[in-house]
């Protein structure tokens, strides 16, 4: 929810600061100051992901069931909820944190552990968690992954470098595209760009 009242030094004496304090999570989340009176706004908490999970791991410290559904619904959140609240894979997160492809490469990585094929549709859409996805999680070339990484020079050398070890060109006119990155192609794989 948009807080307006974040564009004003002194937004208490703005109208309306008081009857906003209960309905916008940021604003009610700073003038709570006690655990105690955080707990008096678990309506408020439970309607939106960042503030259910801040609610679940800040003032009672373990999973909070009645902020699940906001958190589930959030790639991010839900990746943290799962990582640090429940510590094990979160099956009622997973449809969002498969749909993201930060969020579905260090779910895998963090979570689950081993490849994670529902969320590598998301994660083969990125260049940098398709290199990083095959690097850490598969250990070898990762077809899926390789139109993305082969549009970024960065990402390109490095799983031409760490991944194939040989020259790759599919990835080379992104790296031409780089004067870094085609020094370093053409000094590792002894060619011209």
């Amino acid at each position: 929810m948009l807080n307006p009242y974040r564009f004003h030094t002194q937004p208490q004496q703005l109208m309306g600061y008081a009857e906003s304090a209960k309905k916008i999570p940021s604003i009610a989340w700073q003038l709570a100051k006690s655990d105690a009176e955080k707990r008096e706004l678990q309506h408020l908490w439970a309607q939106y992901p960042e503030w259910a999970y801040r609610y679940a791991e800040n003032v009672i410290g373990k999973p909070w069931p009645p902020g699940e559904a906001a958190i589930a619904g959030n790639a991010g959140w839900a990746y943290r909820y799962a990582t640090d609240m429940i510590q094990k894979p979160w099956p009622p997160g997973e449809a969002a944190i498969a749909g993201n492809a930060e969020s579905a490469y260090q779910y895998a990585r963090d979570v689950v552990g081993k490849p994670w094929p529902p969320g590598e549709a998301a994660i083969a859409s990125s260049a940098g968690s398709a290199y990083r996805y095959a690097r850490n999680m598969i250990g070898k070339r990762w077809p899926p992954g390789e139109a993305a990484i082969a549009g970024s020079a960065a990402y390109a050398f490095l799983y031409a470098r760490n991944m194939i070890g040989k020259r790759w060109p599919p990835g080379e006119a992104a790296i031409a595209g780089s004067a870094e990155f085609t020094q370093e192609y053409q000094k590792e794989f002894k060619v011209k760009l």
